[in-house]
C-alpha cells in the first residue's frame, strides 16, 4: 500500500486523491490542525496533496502496513521513528514531487504528486512493490428497504474549521463527509468525499 501525507489547513483546501484512497486517517497534529495519511491500492490518483510531513503516530499506522510512506520532511519523532519503521520512506523529492504555487498561498500548501510518480519512485529507489497483506472483507450491502433513513456522526476535533460531519445517505448506501459546515470535495472532481 501506498501510505501519502495530505494537510488539512484550510488554505490547502479542496484536496486532491483523497477520494480514491482506500483508508484515510485523520489526527491532530498540532495547534487543533487535522491531518490525514491516506492508504491508495488499489485504485491510483493522478495528482495527489497538497503532501506534507510525517508524525510519529502517521509513521506507526504506516508500519502497521508495511507501506510505501510519501511526505515532505517532518517533525524530529517523525524523522525519528522513519529511522527504524518497516516502511519505504519516500521524502520530498525533485522528480516524484512537484510544486503548483499560487499567488498570496504559502509553498507548503503547494506540494503535490501521483501514484504513478510514488511507484517509479519506489522503484528507482530499489524497493520491491510485492506486498502481501489480507484485503478487507465486508458483508454485502443491505438491500435499499433495510438501509436507515438517516444517520449521522459528527467529529469536534478542535475548532470550527475542523468540525468534521458523516450523513448517511440510504441511496448510494455511504456517508457523506463535511468539513467546516460545507460538503468537503475532491479538488479535481468536485465529489463529496465518502
Amino acid at each position: 500500500p501506498l501510505a501519502v501525507m495530505i494537510e488539512n489547513h484550510p488554505d490547502a483546501r479542496p484536496q486532491s486523491g483523497l477520494n480514491n484512497a482506500s483508508v484515510v486517517f485523520e489526527a491532530i497534529t498540532e495547534g487543533g490542525i487535522t491531518r490525514f495519511m491516506a492508504l491508495f491500492g488499489p485504485h491510483d490518483a493522478t495528482k495527489i496533496g497538497p503532501v506534507r510531513s510525517a508524525r510519529p503516530y502517521f509513521v506507526q499506522y504506516a508500519s502497521g502496513w508495511q507501506a510505501i510512506y510519501a511526505h515532505a520532511g517532518g517533525s524530529v519523532g517523525g524523522l525519528t521513528a522513519l529511522a527504524t519503521a518497516p516502511v519505504v520512506n519516500l521524502d520530498n523529492t525533485t522528480g516524484y514531487f512537484y510544486r503548483e504555487p499560487k499567488p498570496g498561498l504559502a509553498s507548503e500548501h503547494t506540494l503535490y504528486t501521483s501514484s504513478d510518480k510514488l511507484y517509479q519512485f519506489t522503484k528507482d529507489r530499489g524497493a520491491t512493490l510485492d506486498q502481501k497483506f489480507t484485503a478487507w472483507k465486508f458483508e454485502d450491502d443491505p438491500a435499499t428497504s433495510d438501509r436507515p433513513s438517516s444517520q449521522a456522526a459528527t467529529i469536534d476535533f478542535s475548532f470550527a474549521d475542523f468540525k468534521v460531519s458523516w450523513q448517511y445517505d440510504p441511496v448510494t448506501d455511504q456517508y457523506l463527509r463535511s468539513l467546516a459546515g460545507t460538503p468537503h470535495k475532491d479538488a479535481l472532481t468536485s465529489d463529496q468525499l465518502t
